[in-house]
């Protein structure tokens, strides 16, 4: 494992975003999970865990700082991955980690964010849905694709991107999508993007946001940007940390500034939030 690490760390050099400036904030242990990051208000970050965990959001300052936690009362964390959040202020959790490809629940869980600000706890809208190419619980291992930890908002429908599992390593991410209301859904498959060739540890989306027509993916290692042009989205850049670690969300405040979380490692450390901003 060390080995691994230190090799990771010794090819970790590439950026194009230019010149960038990273700083970190250690965050609670109460977020030793961290998975998702969305904009409350302009000035706190709403976040939770992920699988296993508590049914909770947490609200915190762009210092990381807990400011308040709300439990979800009728909906458990079963694989709660990423969250976003609409122009109406609804936030939509991702309830959809599927590892080995065989989940029958999956489902967006949708809440208002100022209710849970301003509450200790409220009830969720549930969004179930199935993948609309998925007729094997799990398939052949080459069509391994259904797992997603990632999801975005974008004109009144919530995109799924999914993390591979494939082998052999293909490299493809899907991207679904679901209406904002519907209680029973078929997800339809919308697009098709190349993250890389070079397996989970760099390549596996974990986390995404949408902003200005354009689509940030996160992995372990990297933040890539992908244009929305003409019905496709275009590669434009990587931007690779200073550190690998187990990010598992991604805020776009600007296409100059962003936060992104990693959970804690035992080796790698953490919780941590990132702030990157391009000069």
């Amino acid at each position: 494992m060390r080995s691994t690490i230190i090799f990771l760390f010794s090819i970790l050099t590439f950026c194009s975003f230019g010149q960038t400036k990273e700083s970190c904030e250690k965050l609670s242990n109460d977020l030793n999970e961290i998975s998702g990051l969305a904009l409350f208000q302009d000035t706190l970050l709403i976040t939770m865990n992920d699988s296993g965990n508590k049914p909770q959001l947490f609200f915190i300052n762009f210092k990381g700082k807990l400011v308040h936690t709300c439990r979800i009362t009728n909906a458990k964390n079963n694989d709660w991955e990423d969250l976003t959040i609409d122009s109406k202020g609804f936030v939509y959790i991702a309830d959809c980690g599927n590892n080995e490809n065989k989940r029958h629940d999956l489902v967006i869980l949708k809440v208002d964010a100022k209710l849970a600000f301003e509450n200790d706890s409220v009830k969720v809208e549930k969004l179930n849905f199935t993948y609309e190419d998925q007729d094997a619980f799990p398939p052949k291992e080459a069509n391994k694709n259904f797992d997603c930890e990632s999801i975005f908002w974008d004109n009144d429908s919530i995109f799924m991107v999914t993390k591979s599992y494939a082998k052999p390593w293909t490299g493809i991410s899907n991207i679904y999508g679901i209406a904002t209301t519907g209680k029973q859904q078929i997800a339809k498959k919308r697009y098709s993007i190349e993250i890389g060739k070079n397996g989970w540890r760099l390549d596996a989306v974990t986390s995404a946001d949408f902003k200005n027509n354009h689509l940030y993916l996160l992995t372990y290692n990297r933040m890539i940007d992908f244009e929305k042009m003409e019905g496709a989205f275009v590669k434009k850049s990587d931007y690779v940390f200073k550190d690998y670690n187990q990010k598992e969300a991604i805020l776009v405040l600007s296409d100059k500034q962003f936060f992104v979380a990693a959970e804690k490692h035992k080796v790698l450390g953490g919780p941590f939030l990132y702030t990157i901003r391009k000069k």
